[in-house]
């Protein structure tokens, strides 16, 4: 459980005609009090995970309160010796994420203790989120595994955007160094649009050729290279698109007890508010470490930048950064402060939602305390 006070400052602000119609808050304080309910359970081959969360955001300048619930649970299961099947579902309902709609930038974020999340939201547009997943992984032999999966997703954001997306996908993977995996595969995704005027819906097929590499360098033994590869054909309705997708991350630790981190990403994303694929350039970079056992530090920094769809106009970018530190107090309870910056602008001709604006410029600190305590044992 945890409780804090967070003041959200607006670099820009906005006219207070928007902020009343889209419910974008300007420079304001308010508090928060969650709770979260984690349960998990291994016996032999089988594990099940169950995580329950609930948080009241309470703007006193408003007397407006916000109530987000969330609910979560997976599975796995070995079936004989080769064949590990996973599962699992989520459901929540809480409001539109403005910070999810630049890709990229939050890896890799800080973990908070204290989830904030009303700290970029659009308050008057509570969305619905459903998803599901299922994996099958057989093992063919000691160096090569064989894995199948379905993944689906479902936001709907009052009676004005809803989004579904459905991704299956079969890949093969073997490994033909210590450090080195090849992979060859295929999947494909399509994303369907309500009450939104969409022409077309959009499907891709991906074609997951290449390597995903991970080792220390010869000339660093204590920095860690990874890569992945991969491609895409995205149709749109009226022509294929190609794209050629990624990652790259290489890690390095600062003494004992401190690491520096680095990634850069290239994805093909749908996001909540948006109604067209976003393809994204994002590179990020985090340091974490402590301080005296009982002061954990860590700071994220992020830029991302790409297009909306294939037209004129449709470019996007943004920054993010954030710092917090955590005191452990005792066992049981932490003191947390944090802060962060977000900044984002999308072009004229990319179609999203009125509650989403198109430049927005943020910033917060948060300060709060959380306890945790065991209910079985």
């Amino acid at each position: 459980m945890s409780a804090g006070e967070t003041y959200d400052g607006n670099v820009v602000p906005f006219s207070a005609t928007f902020a009343q119609a889209d419910g974008i808050r300007t420079s304001a304080a308010y508090s928060e009090l969650r709770g979260n309910l984690s349960y998990m359970k291994k016996t032999g081959g089988s594990s099940l995970s169950v995580d329950l969360g609930s948080g009241l955001t309470y703007y006193p300048q408003w007397t407006t309160n916000l109530i987000d619930h969330s609910a979560a649970v997976d599975m796995s299961s070995w079936l004989g010796r080769r064949t590990l099947a996973e599962f699992g579902s989520e459901l929540s309902s809480s409001p539109l994420s403005l910070f999810s709609a630049v890709p990229g930038l939050s890896a890799p974020a800080a973990q908070h203790d204290i989830e904030s999340k009303a700290e970029y939201t659009s308050v008057n547009y509570m969305t619905f989120r459903q998803g599901a997943y299922s994996r099958v992984t057989e093992r063919l032999g000691r160096h090569s595994w064989l894995s199948a999966g379905y993944e689906f997703q479902f936001r709907a954001t009052r009676s004005e955007f809803e989004l579904t997306t459905h991704r299956a996908a079969v890949t093969y993977f073997t490994q033909i160094r210590p450090h080195s995996v090849f992979h060859a595969g295929y999947g494909s995704r399509w994303a369907e649009f309500g009450h939104v005027a969409v022409v077309n819906s959009p499907r891709t097929h991906e074609l997951d050729v290449g390597f995903d590499y991970s080792r220390p360098l010869p000339f660093a033994r204590q920095t860690t290279l990874a890569f992945g590869t991969g491609s895409l054909i995205l149709n749109d309705g009226f022509q294929q698109h190609y794209w050629f997708s990624g990652f790259l991350m290489m890690a390095h630790p600062i003494g004992r007890t401190w690491s520096a981190r680095v990634e850069y990403r290239r994805p093909l994303q749908f996001v909540e508010g948006v109604t067209v694929p976003l393809r994204t350039d994002s590179i990020a970079a985090g340091v974490t470490g402590t301080l005296r056992r009982r002061f954990d530090v860590s700071t994220s920094a992020g830029y991302s930048s790409g297009e909306a769809g294939f037209g004129i106009g449709t470019r996007f970018e943004g920054y993010s950064g954030s710092a917090r530190v955590k005191v452990r107090l005792s066992t049981q309870w932490d003191f947390i402060a944090d802060y962060e910056y977000f900044r984002y602008a999308f072009g004229r001709a990319v179609p999203i939602l009125q509650a989403v604006p198109r430049d927005l410029d943020r910033q917060s600190v948060h300060m709060g305390m959380t306890r945790r305590f065991a209910l079985l044992r």
